[in-house]
């Protein structure tokens, strides 16, 4: 049953009969995730308007100017998605190889999580807060309006220019990100699924593990 954005599926209903303190600790990991799809509407949607505000804030003479930038995010997106029909050979050869490395590492995901939990301590609880706060999507709104807008009342070329094309990276990517999570459907440990469990096109978010909405942001930022 469909309730605001959670979702009950037979692995909650499982979960709840058999291991109700397993359940609870799966629905406060997911708390934050059960509006995903949502959540990243609502990003793409607030990079766009944050490209379009200056010209509400600055009036007619900034908007003249302002114009070629709105072209340029989206002559930017189109030439990302549209990307693959200008690959050559070597090209081909490179997303092969990316696709084959990652499906090897998959193998090593268990065992890598397993070593971490095992070696947890308040210092690496923080690098984890650091990482997770970072690759949200307010971060990304924050550093993509930051940078736009400054370059718009300082004058700033750069500051504009890195602003636009952080908002286009951002956007293409959250876009990607959001048809792969659903087309892999691969399992969240979190909900007691192991890392070679998969079922596509589900709209829980307990399967909407891969690839990680958190990296996505935080590499594009970088």
């Amino acid at each position: 049953m469909r309730k605001g954005c959670s979702v009950e599926t037979p692995i909650r209903r499982s979960l709840a009969n058999d291991h109700p303190s397993l359940l609870l600790s799966a629905s406060t990991t997911f708390a934050s995730q059960r509006c995903v799809p949502r959540l990243r509407w609502k990003l793409q949607s607030a990079l766009v308007l944050f490209l379009l505000l200056p010209t509400l804030l600055f009036g007619q003479q900034e908007d003249i100017r302002f114009r070629p930038d709105i072209l340029r995010f989206g002559d930017g997106v189109l030439h990302t998605f549209s990307a693959p029909a200008r690959w050559n050979g070597k090209d081909w050869l490179v997303l092969g190889g990316l696709v084959a490395g990652t499906t090897a590492l998959t193998f090593m995901d268990q065992p890598v999580r397993n070593f971490w939990q095992r070696h947890d301590n308040r210092f690496l609880d923080g690098i984890e807060r650091v990482g997770y706060h970072y690759g949200k999507p307010y971060s990304a709104i924050g550093f993509t309006a930051g940078l736009y807008l400054s370059g718009m009342v300082f004058k700033s070329d750069w500051a504009k220019e890195t602003g636009l094309l952080l908002g286009t990276t951002l956007f293409t990517s959250s876009t990607l990100m959001g048809v792969l999570k659903s087309t892999a459907g691969r399992g969240r440990p979190a909900a007691g699924m192991n890392n070679l469990e998969f079922q596509p096109f589900d709209e829980s978010p307990a399967w909407h593990s891969f690839p990680s909405g958190h990296s996505s942001i935080a590499f594009g930022i970088s």
